[in-house]
């Protein structure tokens, strides 16, 4: 069996983030209010497992979103956002390590910047990034 956990898939993702240049915060939910911008927030796990003859599969899907805050017009928090798109990008693309096991992928497989929201009394254009963890393994099925 595989020994990666949505336990340890959400603490790598954090720490992954939380390295990025820059960012100033990550929280593995939302507070409510964010203390400095730009911040990480890691939303809810959705999973997906196949299980075959002699190999299963689990892929876990995290939302990984990013809030920065409207300071001044909204053109320049779409170009602050834009900014961390490539170094995301790039941060999530070399795989995670846990406990020894590397995964088969870690994808990011795509985001949306057009999102706008309040969290406490401030506004933020939000960047929802969608980060795919993959892991399979050998098992031996008896009846």
């Amino acid at each position: 069996m595989s020994d990666l956990t949505p336990s340890a898939a959400r603490a790598a993702i954090i720490a992954t983030a939380a390295g990025i240049a820059g960012i100033r915060s990550t929280f593995p939910r939302l507070p409510d209010a964010i203390p400095s911008s730009p911040a990480f927030v890691l939303g809810g796990l959705t999973a997906t497992y196949a299980a075959g003859q002699s190999r299963q599969r689990v892929a876990m899907h995290f939302p990984l979103r990013l809030y920065v805050e409207r300071t001044s017009t909204d053109d320049r928090a779409v170009e602050d956002a834009e900014a961390f798109i490539q170094p995301t990008a790039a941060a999530f693309s070399q795989g995670v390590t846990l406990s020894g096991t590397t995964t088969t992928q870690l994808l990011l497989t795509g985001w949306n910047g057009d999102n706008w929201v309040t969290v406490g009394s401030a506004e933020y254009l939000m960047v929802e990034f969608t980060l795919v963890l993959e892991t399979s393994w050998s098992e031996t099925m008896t009846a």
